[in-house]
């Protein structure tokens, strides 16, 4: 069985997904809407689209009964919108980080899960990675002791003129200073940290409910008044610590080190994932037989992977409805310092 998607949304990251749809197997994109006819007639050129299924309405293509799942691709302040119409339209969901503005947006989502049959994902494709299953499975299985703390940042200076991979995703979008299309450093980049931070602060707490607090933080806002540079300090229980920092001010890079009681990890480039490995107290941990080059062919094909065996929530590490609730919530009490 092959997944037929649609995409909604036809900017940078609907150009990553095609691209990655290509080397997917039992996926098929199939359908695209946008509210631009350039973008449309553009997009279904480069990626073979039939005219019938480029819809200039979002609600059009939830109609279309062929389409399986949706990629929601849009400006951050439609993600909520597009959710909620692609639930009522029983359409499975891979949504574009953050899923929703807030943790209020985000519980009207978990709500309307509660009653749904369809499965929803948000889209951190480093988690989907063979790379972070392996770091993440050296972390579970004690090869560090016990995970006490990490340190994590992912940063690109939007208005370098050097050149950068991530620069190249982000320079072109508006959206990243705009307040009312969810800009931001914290809500952009800062969920990587928070998310990472949430599912190894899991692992050291084991069973114990999770109590997220920040010990320090200091924003740093751009003239549109949204953080371009964000760090944060985050206890969990009082077991487990972070320091990140996010910023679109200065070439970070996007560098990893999880610290345990017995040694620590370090994990180059967490997010791309193109390092191939990662290393343990020094030494380089190769992962062997990776079959995409990029993260997002993988996240598609896990992604398929559930609809087809009709799971209903997604595997771990990638966050389920609550996990993504939970990662909402300590972005807000970010912003909110």
């Amino acid at each position: 069985m092959k997944v037929k998607w649609g995409i909604i949304g036809l900017g940078q990251m609907a150009q990553c997904f095609a691209a990655a749809n290509e080397n997917v197997t039992h996926s098929d994109l199939l359908a695209v809407a946008s509210l631009s006819k350039n973008k449309l007639k553009d997009f279904g050129k480069r990626h073979g689209i039939h005219p019938k299924y480029s819809f200039e309405s979002y609600s059009d293509l939830m109609k279309c009964e062929e389409v399986d799942a949706i990629y929601v691709a849009l400006t951050n302040n439609l993600h909520f919108e597009v959710m909620m119409q692609g639930i009522k339209h029983k359409k499975h969901i891979l949504v574009e980080k953050p899923a929703t503005l807030n943790a209020h947006e985000m519980m009207v989502i978990h709500n309307a899960m509660n009653d749904s049959s369809v499965l929803l994902s948000e889209a951190f494709a480093y988690l989907h990675h063979p790379v972070t299953k392996h770091f993440l499975d050296r972390v579970q299985s004690g090869s560090i002791g016990r995970p006490t703390g990490l340190n994590t940042i992912f940063g690109c200076k939007i208005m370098s003129d050097k050149p950068n991979r991530l620069k190249s995703l982000f320079s072109k979008e508006v959206r990243h200073f705009a307040p009312r299309l969810g800009g931001g450093c914290i809500l952009d980049l800062g969920c990587y940290l928070t998310s990472i931070s949430a599912i190894l602060a899991r692992i050291a707490c084991e069973e114990d409910a999770l109590v997220p607090e920040f010990q320090k933080s200091t924003l740093h806002y751009g003239a549109k008044k949204v953080e371009v540079d964000a760090y944060g300090e985050l206890s969990f229980n009082n077991v487990f610590s972070t320091c990140m920092r996010a910023s679109f001010i200065t070439d970070l890079g996007q560098n990893t080190t999880i610290t345990g009681t017995e040694g620590e990890i370090t994990i180059e480039n967490t997010w791309s994932c193109d390092q191939g490995g990662f290393f343990q107290n020094g030494d380089f941990q190769s992962v062997e037989n990776l079959i995409y080059d990029n993260p997002y062919s993988y996240q598609i094909h896990n992604f398929c992977d559930w609809v087809t065996e009709n799971k209903r929530m997604p595997q771990f590490p990638s966050h389920t409805v609550d996990d993504t609730l939970f990662n909402m919530q300590i972005l807000d009490a970010w912003k909110s310092r």
